[in-house]
């Protein structure tokens, strides 16, 4: 083949640290906005970011040049840094160690946005422990498929 071709459609859940509540509403955007600013300066095409003060959902298109652990890394650092920076937090902000990825087919993307849309909604319903054993089993995922720490 002359060209490559890649449309390679990541759903990524990422936590807080300690699952501690600290993305409240009335920061939620900037947070999101900062992710979002992150992915895109990664060549990566955001299509939805939302989530629950504890954790955030993402939906986006990886740039082929990364790889996911790679991607994944720098989101992480550089949005945490950029948190901090701002100061938008009364304390210190970090991920999780860990982040859930998983890929999506082009005729799931539709259903994959509702659900990252309904995320208050859905917590309503179930915890993130719950929720991400679900999302684990789903996609058949297990840590041995994890990039190594």
């Amino acid at each position: 083949m002359p060209h490559s071709y890649s449309r390679i459609w990541v759903h990524a859940i990422l936590g807080v640290k300690y699952r501690r509540p600290l993305i409240q509403p009335g920061i939620r955007g900037r947070v999101h906005l900062i992710l979002k600013e992150q992915l895109e300066h990664s060549g990566c095409s955001v299509r939805i970011i939302n989530g629950i003060p504890c954790h955030v959902h993402l939906l986006f298109r990886l740039n082929p040049q990364l790889s996911l652990a790679e991607l994944m890394k720098r989101l992480k650092g550089a949005s945490s840094r950029q948190i901090n920076e701002a100061a938008i937090m009364p304390q210190p902000f970090a991920w999780q160690v860990g982040y859930g990825a998983f890929s999506v087919g082009e005729p799931e993307l539709d259903r994959v946005i509702r659900y990252i849309q309904r995320q208050e909604e859905h917590h309503h319903q179930i915890s993130f422990d719950e929720e991400y054993q679900q999302l684990i089993t789903q996609y058949k995922a297990d840590e041995s498929s994890a990039p190594p720490p």
